[in-house]
């Protein structure tokens, strides 16, 4: 079975045996190995008629049974679907507990130390967000990250190592922000663990769709993080993408806090671009809930959004009183000639949601009117008017 055509399913967790791979080596404790293939060549009788059944020469067993060398992660699993299940699930166990290195490929491929099984974590599940945004698993297996925040690509490289444990990577900066590139073996373990996870084969895994709100919360926050951005003058957090089943599948889990996103919006790009799809979350409650239950590991992300909720206060002598709100709203435009909806709300320290009808209604009776400025409205006062009780 090819790496490649691994089905997780559900699982939430990744064993060593679900790597079977000819091109997976894998090294153990010289103890461990000299044990399982002294009592291999027992089963079979003689080390050649072993070495047949492995279609390997007796000099490849010899070395292998030394211990000093990787083995393919293939043979050893031949070997223990030969043994009795209590006895294949104890030699399972020990070379578990005794991995010493694991590399894609032999010779001088990059070998590592990992402790498996690997479990859903919520580290793993930032690895997932941002695989699913500025990252991702590319052709040859190979992962990367990129971003111009330097906070992000450390906070990446801290999780890859609780995940993995010291693992090397390289890192170049580039024009469009900072790359880093991890070895082939770790982009096998995660597309055996989440799927494909490059160009349009990028997705919310099924792993975090189906678990609980904190891995949930995890995975948005580093795709928020990479692809998301606070709106301080349509006052909004927004996220766009080419991927329109990653931004319905966002959208339904933000749903799961709480948090009601805005309808998604197809926006046509020129030339061959791909169609990008968003939706935005606005209002201030939903604003507060996302920060508490999901927010930002960008520094300037955050900022923004703290800034635009505690622009937000409410005044309960407003509420009931629509006359009284528009009347404010037609003294800001005569204060200011012009104005935004958001910057309207700040100046009421109200929700921009909530003079949606206000607007409408002044727009209707011909007290103001309005005109776009790209995706803005801009309103004006149509005539020096008020309004009376």
């Amino acid at each position: 079975m090819k790496i490649g055509e691994i089905q997780m399913d559900n699982k939430s967790e990744l064993n060593l045996w679900d790597l079977e791979n000819q091109w997976i080596y894998i090294k153990v404790n010289e103890g461990v190995i000299r044990e399982l293939f002294s009592n291999t060549i027992k089963l079979f009788g003689t080390q050649y008629k072993l070495a047949q059944f492995l279609m390997k020469s007796n000099g490849a067993i010899s070395r292998y049974k030394q211990g000093s060398f990787f083995i393919p992660l293939d043979i050893v699993i031949k070997i223990l679907n030969y043994f009795p299940e209590i006895q294949k699930e104890r030699f399972k166990n020990e070379i578990n507990t005794n991995l010493e290195k694991i590399r894609h490929g032999y010779g001088s491929s990059i070998a590592i130390k990992i402790k498996f099984p690997i479990k859903l974590s919520s580290q793993l599940a930032k690895i997932a967000g941002h695989l699913a945004g500025d990252g991702g698993i590319n052709i040859v297996n190979r992962v990367f990250y990129s971003n111009k925040s330097r906070t992000l690509i450390e906070l990446f490289k801290k999780d890859t190592e609780i995940v993995f444990g010291k693992t090397p990577y390289n890192e170049y900066d580039r024009e469009h922000g900072i790359i880093v590139y991890y070895p082939t073996i770790i982009g096998l373990i995660l597309k055996a663990f989440f799927g494909e996870m490059r160009n349009e084969q990028k997705k919310v895994p099924f792993q975090i769709l189906s678990s609980d709100g904190t891995y949930q919360s995890f995975f948005l926050r580093a795709l928020f993080d990479d692809e998301g951005n606070v709106s301080s003058e349509k006052c909004t957090v927004q996220i766009n993408m080419t991927n329109k089943l990653i931004i319905k599948n966002m959208k339904k889990m933000l749903s799961n806090f709480g948090i009601i996103a805005g309808k998604i919006t197809t926006v046509k790009r020129a030339g061959n671009r791909k169609d990008m799809y968003l939706f935005r979350i606005s209002g201030r409650e939903h604003l507060k809930l996302f920060l508490e239950k999901i927010g930002f590991d960008h520094p300037d992300k955050k900022i923004k959004l703290k800034k635009l909720i505690e622009s937000y206060k409410y005044r309960k002598n407003y509420y009931g009183k629509a006359w009284l709100t528009k009347q404010f709203i037609i003294n800001i435009l005569k204060k200011n000639e012009e104005a935004t909806k958001c910057q309207i709300a700040k100046e009421l320290n109200r929700n921009p949601t909530a003079l949606k009808y206000h607007l409408l209604k002044l727009e209707s009776d011909k007290i103001i009117s309005s005109r776009k400025e790209g995706l803005i409205k801009v309103y004006s006062l149509v005539n020096n008017t008020g309004v009376q009780k």
